[in-house]
């Protein structure tokens, strides 16, 4: 009897140790996003294709242009791969990158924490802000002037956060519109349907570069932003290979040669 007891507690003892050496021998899953994407030769990026001077449509070519073109193009071309460009509703910007729809997200996304739980971010390679856009001759200076007046914004954008983080605001306004664009948004400012426009300073600054005799920036604004590359949350192996691109870029101009051409000297 005691014999029988003995094997059973050295059979048992030797099944937990087959069982512990199985999964030491196995461990978590390597993550192999990058070598996936450098095995395929082909990155899918994200981007919001009505977003200028981001991402947008060439009017004459109706090729996709743009600051974060001209960056994704040159940080992909060090990793020596192909790029193919995705358009995505903006709303839809992480449902679309971890279904696996695309591969990652460069097209102005503010880095916000609400986005930090969702999604893995590169190091920030541009800062902006959060700022008004009016049509000159517009008795708005500030944020206090929107008292009774049309506001628009994009939906989804971080202009939606930050006017939604002042609810005495939001309930001082005539309207507050929300548009799938900022383009949308800008062509109703124009149009005179709304009188002033909620969004990155990037923008701005471009959309008056177009149009100074339109358009003027009040000096106020929402608060300071980061733009960064958006990443599934698994995917740590392909973030740490960009942002070893955008350090070599960073150290050798190119991000600020890249952010004059579309900014001018005024850019943030």
């Amino acid at each position: 009897m005691k014999i029988t007891n003995v094997m059973i507690v050295l059979l048992l003892t030797l099944i937990l140790c087959t069982a512990v050496y199985g999964q030491d021998k196995t461990g978590p899953r390597p993550d192999r996003s990058f070598d996936d994407i450098r095995a395929r030769g082909v990155i899918i990026v994200g981007i919001d294709d009505a977003f200028p001077p981001m991402a947008f449509r060439d009017s004459a070519t109706k090729e996709i242009v743009g600051l974060d073109i001209d960056l994704a193009r040159n940080a992909v071309q060090r990793l020596g791969l192909t790029i193919e460009f995705k358009p995505i509703a903006w709303d839809k910007t992480i449902p679309r990158l971890n279904t696996g729809e695309v591969d990652i997200v460069w097209s102005g996304l503010s880095i916000l924490p609400e986005r930090e739980n969702q999604m893995l971010f590169s190091q920030p390679y541009l800062e902006s802000h959060q700022v008004i856009l009016v049509k000159k001759g517009s008795n708005i200076a500030r944020k206090s002037d929107l008292k009774e007046k049309r506001v628009g914004f994009q939906r989804g954008a971080s202009s939606e956060k930050w006017i939604g983080s002042d609810p005495e605001l939001i309930d001082s306004l005539k309207e507050l519109a929300a548009y799938r664009n900022n383009k949308l948004a800008l062509q109703d400012l124009e149009a005179g349907l709304i009188d002033a426009v909620v969004l990155d300073e990037v923008i701005a600054r471009y959309t008056i570069t177009k149009r100074p005799d339109l358009f003027v920036m009040p000096g106020e604004n929402f608060g300071k932003e980061l733009y960064g590359v958006g990443f599934r949350k698994t995917d740590k192996a392909l973030r740490d290979a960009v942002d070893k691109t955008l350090d070599q870029m960073k150290k050798d101009g190119t991000v600020d040669r890249t952010a004059t051409k579309w900014l001018g000297e005024t850019k943030p």
